[in-house]
C-alpha cells in the first residue's frame, strides 16, 4: 500500500505490478490511478467537457467549448442543416486586417462536436463511427473507451493513447494489435 502524494488516499500495487516495474526498471508510481489521470489530462485543454446551450436553438449540448467563448457555439447539426444564414463581410481597407478578422471570427458560429455516425459519444470530440466512449478525442471505429487520445479500432479498453486494434487493455501507450495488455508502452501484437 501507498499514500497518493497528491489526494492523500491509499492505494495498491500488486506484486505482479511491482515487479513489472523492476523489470522494467521504472520508479513504482507515487500517485494513485485517478491523480495520474488527471495529471495526464491537466496540459490538454480538450479534455474539458461541459454543459451549455446551443446559441441558435437553446437545446443542452456537451461541447469542450464553454458558454463564455467568443463565438456563438450551434449543435452540429444544427450547424449542416440549411436553418441559418452566414453573414458576408465585405472588406473595409480603411481599418485593420486583424480588427476585421477578430470580429469576423466572434459572430462565425463554431459547432459542438467534431465527428460523425456516433451512438452514445457526447462527452467525445473528433470521434468517427465510435459507440459508447466517454471523456476520449480523435478516434475513429471504436467501442466501449473512456479517458483514451488518438486511437483507432480499439474497444473495452481504458487510458489509452496512440493505439490502434487494441482490445480489453488499460493504460497503454503506443500499442498496436494488442489484447489485455496493461501498463504498457510500445507494444506490438
Amino acid at each position: 500500500m501507498k499514500t497518493c502524494l497528491d489526494c492523500q488516499k491509499s492505494f495498491e500495487i500488486s506484486e505482479e505490478d511491482f515487479s513489472r516495474y523492476e523489470k522494467l526498471q521504472v520508479p513504482e508510481p507515487a500517485r494513485c490511478v485517478e491523480c495520474r489521470r488527471k495529471l495526464r489530462l491537466a496540459h490538454w485543454p480538450y479534455g474539458i467537457w461541459q454543459k451549455r446551450k446551443c446559441d441558435a436553438t437553446g437545446e443542452s449540448i456537451i461541447s469542450t467549448y464553454s458558454s463564455e467563448a467568443r463565438f456563438p457555439v450551434y449543435k452540429r447539426e444544427y450547424w449542416f442543416s440549411d436553418k441559418w444564414d452566414a453573414s458576408v463581410a465585405e472588406i473595409d481597407w480603411g481599418k485593420s486586417f486583424f480588427d476585421q478578422l477578430f470580429e469576423l471570427q466572434s459572430k462565425t458560429p463554431h459547432f459542438h462536436q467534431q465527428g460523425k455516425q456516433n451512438e452514445n459519444c457526447d462527452y467525445a470530440d473528433d470521434v468517427w463511427e465510435c459507440r459508447n466512449c466517454y471523456m476520449s478525442r480523435s478516434m475513429a471505429g471504436c467501442e466501449d473507451l473512456s479517458y483514451c487520445y488518438r486511437v483507432l479500432y480499439c474497444k473495452s479498453s481504458l487510458d489509452l493513447t496512440y493505439c490502434y486494434y487494441t482490445e480489453q487493455s488499460y493504460e497503454c501507450t503506443y500499442c498496436f494489435k494488442c489484447y489485455d495488455v496493461r501498463f504498457s508502452f510500445d507494444c506490438k501484437e
